[in-house]
């Protein structure tokens, strides 16, 4: 028997598009975006650090270049609508030899350009390729997948594969900087490890100086929820140790990236 009941309007089918996790493995993104999130505290073996400035890059994803019928085959593609992937770290603006800005630094930049100096900032970055390594969380979900995954390296993609790698086919909100926050911009970033674990957590928050106070305040207009999610005391449910910055050293909050 159906569920009779009478709305007083009519009611509209939910498209039903599942969100899905990228594939683990190696595969290749383009930088689609470069979000800052506001200065955030460290803690490193259970002591706090100065604040550093964090940002989120979120990466569109291309696969890894093999065809179907390779066993090893990872599309990049949603199983259902066919479009691009997408998958985001947040990171410190911190520098150093273990820094993991160095890491995407020397993945986007060449050895070349740094010293000629012709990147000038993350603006010149948008659209570059990247491999990355995505990992998997041990928590697995009824399918059998990890429940979360996260990007744990990015490395330079090889110049001879360049050529065959798509350019970005959905364009994100390219660099935006603290002051320049959009509903946009947040939508771009996870909810909970981002806004909720990240900006809300900033020293900008705290201040109540955050330009992403009155775009959240907007956005819960819709979504009431919105980065509002409960804290889980195993930190099992809602956020994995894979999806965790990484903790790193302290940055000039006045360095321009």
């Amino acid at each position: 028997m159906s569920f009779e009941f009478d709305y007083g309007a009519d009611v509209t089918e939910s498209s039903g598009i599942k969100r899905v996790n990228p594939e683990v493995g190696q595969q290749f993104g383009r930088l689609k975006s470069v979000i800052h999130l506001g200065q955030i505290v460290q803690v490193y073996k259970g002591k706090p650090k100065p604040p550093t400035n964090r940002v989120v890059l979120n990466f569109e994803l291309i696969g890894n270049l093999l065809t179907p019928e390779d066993d090893d085959y990872i599309s990049g593609l949603h199983p259902e609508t066919g479009e691009p992937l997408n998958q985001s770290i947040a990171v410190n603006l911190t520098k150093g030899d273990n820094a993991k800005l160095t890491e995407v630094m020397g993945a986007l930049v060449s050895k070349k350009e740094m010293e000629a100096n012709t990147v000038k900032g993350f603006d010149d970055l948008i659209g570059r390729a990247v491999g990355l390594d995505i990992k998997g969380s041990d928590d697995k979900g009824e399918d059998g997948k990890p429940k979360y995954v996260d990007i744990a390296t990015i490395t330079a993609a090889p110049a001879a594969l360049k050529a065959a790698m798509p350019p970005l086919k959905n364009p994100g909100v390219g660099h935006v900087r603290l002051s320049q926050l959009t509903i946009e911009a947040l939508d771009e970033c996870n909810p909970y490890m981002d806004v909720q674990n990240g900006m809300m957590k900033s020293e900008e928050w705290k201040a109540g100086t955050h330009p992403a106070i009155p775009l959240v305040e907007e956005i819960r207009k819709e979504r009431p929820n919105y980065a509002k999610a409960k804290e889980k005391a195993d930190n099992g449910a809602d956020a994995s140790t894979a999806n965790k910055p990484a903790e790193t050293e302290k940055v000039d909050a006045n360095e321009e990236f």
